[in-house]
């Protein structure tokens, strides 16, 4: 009898329960989320005003974008900031449409417990100390792609994929490592139920789609940078208000260099084994979710290939760029953001009790050992919640 019970869905079935959960899930994730706020600096500005008005620079494609929709004007300090919080709130406002749709909905208790430990992991909070970098405008593209798949077909799905991965290197030319994988992989699962298409078809179908994101960074890489669109563009912004010393050192370095300044190493780099616990914790969630998916062997093992791949494909943006941080970040981001599209794609399907309850307890084992760790040196952005600083500014807190 009991182990009749065992067998059973592991989800909740009440709708006050449900709710009760998905409201749970929203507030750990938001309190998480929100450590990571950090003040708008003058890396964002740069990141939102360089552009192409007066001839290449590197990665002005989303400059350019804005300075036509405001009339080729440079747009205001205000309204930068605004798209620099907005743009990183739209993420998190996603996620939490994504919470609704799979537990207040579905009831799905392994989606809440993935979700809870990337709640309270460092890449959570890492998200928002990003503000004003590039990163958070693709991972959008990345989600518009996702929301695609989720309602069309493969065909729609793998043109959309063409096409967005063949934008994202113009916005952010690391991109092709962080995000580009991501998409391929939101297109190879979609086309991996369609029974009609082998691997080798799938294969084939992916590395055609994906030329055009090839020619457009071999062209990307191999453009000049134009000296005088650098030298207009500088002396352009020394009237804004964000203007500043260190805006002035990313202008020389963007406009002199198409390498950025950045220190490509020469050697395998360190990944700190949290990171690769953290990454490799998604991946187990996720790949014990997609066994009861009811899926073939060919679609299971091919989905877990793509997770860790992609993963791992992240960190290799370590060669071709100095933030070493931003890297060890998009390791556990990535297994993340597919399985945004995995979970909302079978958001019906459990593991049974007996599952459920190996799969809680072995990741509470594996995550205490790791739960204190942060990326990097900005971990003084999200050590506290953040009404701790306003509690002690008004005197409630010593």
């Amino acid at each position: 009898m009991h182990y009749e019970k065992l067998r059973q869905p592991f989800e909740v079935t009440k709708k006050r329960n449900r709710t009760l959960l998905f409201l749970f899930s929203v507030i750990l994730y938001l309190t998480y989320f929100i450590r990571g706020f950090r003040p708008i600096w003058c890396y964002g500005y740069f990141n939102y005003t360089i552009n192409w008005t007066h001839g290449f620079m590197p990665r002005g494609l989303w400059g350019t974008v804005l300075r036509l929709l405001c009339g080729n004007h440079v747009p205001s300090a205000h309204l930068l900031a605004l798209l620099q919080y907005g743009i990183g709130v739209a993420f998190a406002a996603y996620i939490c449409v994504v919470l609704y749709r799979l537990i207040n909905n579905a009831g799905n208790l392994t989606a809440a417990f993935f979700f809870a430990v990337f709640s309270v992991s460092t890449f959570n909070m890492f998200y928002m100390t990003e503000v004003g970098f590039l990163d958070h405008i693709i991972y959008l593209l990345v989600i518009l792609h996702m929301e695609i798949a989720l309602r069309a077909g493969w065909k729609k799905t793998l043109v959309a994929g063409a096409i967005l991965s063949a934008i994202i290197p113009w916005i952010l030319e690391t991109g092709a490592f962080l995000m580009c994988p991501i998409v391929a992989s939101i297109c190879a699962i979609r086309m991996l139920e369609e029974k009609s298409l082998g691997i080798k078809g799938i294969i084939v179908r992916l590395s055609a789609a994906f030329i055009p994101t090839v020619v457009g960074i071999v062209i990307y890489r191999h453009m000049p940078v134009s000296q005088s669109a650098a030298d207009i563009f500088y002396q352009e912004m020394q009237n804004k208000a964000f203007y500043d010393d260190g805006f002035a050192v990313y202008s020389k370095i963007f406009g002199t260099d198409i390498n950025l300044g950045n220190i490509t190493p020469k050697c395998w780099v360190y990944i700190p084994p949290e990171v690769v616990v953290y990454a490799a914790l998604f991946i187990g969630i996720l790949s014990l979710f997609v066994m009861n998916t009811g899926c073939s062997v060919r679609t299971m093992g091919f989905t877990i290939f793509l997770l860790i791949t992609t993963s791992f494909v992240s960190y290799l943006a370590i060669y071709f760029g100095a933030d070493y941080h931003r890297y060890y970040f998009s390791m556990g981001q990535a297994p993340m953001m597919i399985g945004l599209f995995l979970f909302q794609r079978h958001r019906s399907e459990n593991l049974t009790k007996l599952q459920g309850i190996f799969m809680v307890t072995a990741g509470l084992l594996v995550l205490l050992p790791v739960l204190n760790y942060r990326i990097w040196a900005w971990n003084g952005f999200y050590n506290e919640l953040w009404f701790v600083n306003l509690f002690k500014k008004t005197g409630y807190m010593g």
